[in-house]
C-alpha cells in the first residue's frame, strides 16, 4: 500500500513538470508586447521596458526562464499578476470564496443526488423514475461551458421575482454558482449508484 501511494506520488513529479512546462510555454508563445497598456494610452518608456524584462527574466532563454521560475517556486515565490501584485496575496483573498463555493456545491450535489436516486429506486418504472433519468442525461450532455451562465441567469432572476437576495449580492452569486458547479456528471452518477442500490434493496 505504501509503496503504491509512494509511486503514485513519483509519478507526479514528471507530469507536474511537464504540464508547468507546456503552459510555461505557451505563455510566451502568444504574440504581443507584455509591457502593452501597462503605461496607460501612452507607449512606455525604453527605461521602463528594460527594467520590465529584467525583472521577468524575459533576456533569457525559455528554458533559462523556466528554471528560475520553478526555482521560485520552491522557495514558496509565484511572482506576481499584472496587476503587479504578488500571487500568494492575490489567492489569500480568493481561498475563503474558492473553498465556501466548493463545500455548497459538494453539499448540493450529495444532497440531490441521494434524494433523486431514492425516488428513482423507490419509484422504478415510473414518471418520477424516467424523469431523473432524463434529468441526469440532460446533465451529462450539456456542455460545461452552458450550464454555469444558463443556471447564473436563471437563478439570478428567480431571486430577484422572489425578492429573496439582491442580484448583486455575493451570497447570491455563491449559491447560484455552487448549483451550477454541482450540476456535473459526478451528480448523475450519484444518482444512478442511490437509484440501483435502493431498487437492490426493495428486490431483496
Amino acid at each position: 500500500m505504501y509503496k503504491y501511494i509512494l509511486r503514485r506520488l513519483l509519478q507526479m513529479i514528471p507530469v507536474l513538470l511537464g504540464a508547468t512546462f507546456i503552459i510555461f510555454t505557451m505563455v510566451f508563445a502568444l504574440p504581443g508586447d507584455p509591457t502593452a497598456g501597462m503605461c496607460g494610452d501612452r507607449p512606455c518608456s525604453p527605461t521602463f521596458i528594460a527594467q520590465f524584462k529584467k525583472e521577468h527574466n524575459l533576456n533569457d532563454p525559455l528554458l533559462v526562464r523556466y528554471g528560475k521560475y520553478m526555482a521560485n517556486v520552491a522557495q514558496g515565490d509565484l511572482g506576481t499578476n499584472f496587476r503587479n501584485i504578488k500571487v500568494q496575496d492575490d489567492l489569500k483573498t480568493r481561498y475563503p470564496t474558492t473553498i465556501k463555493l466548493a463545500g455548497m456545491a459538494i453539499i448540493f450535489e450529495t444532497v440531490l443526488g441521494i434524494i433523486a436516486g431514492v425516488l428513482a429506486g423507490v419509484r422504478k418504472g415510473r414518471f418520477i423514475d424516467q424523469l431523473v433519468l432524463v434529468s441526469t442525461l440532460v446533465v451529462i450532455s450539456v456542455p460545461t461551458t452552458v450550464k454555469p451562465n444558463t443556471t447564473v441567469k436563471v437563478g439570478s432572476v428567480s431571486l430577484v421575482l422572489n425578492q429573496q437576495i439582491a442580484i448583486t449580492g455575493a451570497d447570491n452569486g455563491l449559491i447560484v454558482n455552487a448549483i451550477a458547479i454541482s450540476a456535473n456528471a459526478g451528480l448523475a452518477k450519484l444518482t444512478a449508484t442511490v437509484a440501483s442500490a435502493t431498487s437492490d434493496i426493495l428486490d431483496c
